[in-house]
């Protein structure tokens, strides 16, 4: 299984936006998943984007075309919503992937999630732990309103 590890970059602290997507791309890949890591994979994430970064056309096509071709070939998104930061881009990346009828598996304060993070989602659950069993588990419910 493929799994797109989506969630704030622009908005957050570097270390905030890598550490959650490191540990769950080591404990995924221990049993046996691929993981698509747009923190790392995306060369203009690394370079170019910090809450400062105004990108030029060309570059927001690219950033953008990267993320979906990467969205497209994954099996499973996992959203990391545990933070309070206002994003743009996960939002969009979670609405495209549900559109395609991958699976979303969401971590989050379901309390404080809008109600169309609620509709999108699979499964939200609290803590990033009980999400990757769900991803691992296979489990999908759908219509987490």
């Amino acid at each position: 299984m493929k799994i797109y590890l989506c969630g704030p970059i622009r908005d957050v602290q570097r270390s905030e936006a890598s550490s959650w997507r490191d540990r769950a791309s080591e404990l995924l890949k221990k049993c046996g998943h691929e993981t698509v890591n747009p923190e790392k994979e995306n060369p203009l994430v690394e370079v170019h984007l910090t809450p400062d970064t105004v990108l030029t056309d060309e570059q927001t096509k690219s950033l953008v075309d990267f993320d979906k071709r990467e969205i497209d070939s994954c099996d499973v998104l996992l959203v990391n919503l545990s933070n309070d930061a206002k994003t743009a881009g996960t939002p969009m990346e979670m609405i495209y992937a549900w559109e395609r009828g991958k699976r979303i598996v969401v971590v989050g304060d379901r309390s404080k999630l809008s109600p169309w993070y609620r509709y999108h989602a699979d499964r939200i659950l609290p803590d990033l732990e009980s999400a990757l069993s769900a991803v691992i588990g296979g489990e999908r419910h759908g219509g987490n309103i």
